[in-house]
């Protein structure tokens, strides 16, 4: 059996900028607004992270995050945690968006509302959440559990979810 030793998740967004002019003699600089973003997320980290939910959807699956399995093939069950990291990449042959949300029944949300997302042809989605969402299971009497991903007939996406 497979233990999670550690996931790390790096977010960046840069632009290289070549300067012109008689003061700048070509000088080329890095531009960005923010801090690059890696977090490493270990099972005594806060917060923590004790599961790794990864799959090649080709097909509209509803994820149950109490009823999955790991890399391994070894049954997890995410009840009373919660989706840390969250990275969706749709395929860039769709002919069609990827739509994530919550279930159609027991949804877990992630977007706050009910909301769905879309995910254009080669689009990517990296949210970080930092114990920001509600636990998977039962909360306040209602179950939320499970995630729909939509894809179009022959496309596909890779869906990718720490978990603690």
């Amino acid at each position: 059996m497979a233990t999670i030793q550690s996931v790390v998740a790096d977010t960046k967004l840069a632009a290289t900028v070549q300067f012109a002019g008689p003061e700048a003699s070509g000088e080329q600089k890095l531009l960005t607004a923010l801090e690059p973003t890696a977090k490493t997320y270990t099972s005594s980290s806060t917060p923590p992270v004790t599961l790794f939910l990864a799959e090649s959807i080709a097909t509209t699956t509803t994820l149950d995050l109490t009823d999955f399995t790991d890399i391994e093939g070894a049954a997890k069950d995410g009840d009373g945690l919660q989706v840390q990291e969250l990275r969706v990449q749709a395929d860039s042959e769709n002919t069609a968006n990827v739509t994530i949300g919550p279930g159609d029944s027991d949804g877990y949300d992630m977007f706050g509302g009910d909301a769905d997302v879309e995910l254009p042809p080669g689009g990517i989605l990296h949210m970080r959440f930092n114990d920001g969402l509600a636990d998977i299971g039962t909360t306040s009497g209602v179950d939320a559990t499970d995630v729909k991903v939509a894809v179009g007939a022959s496309d596909s996406c890779t869906i990718e979810m720490a978990i603690g």
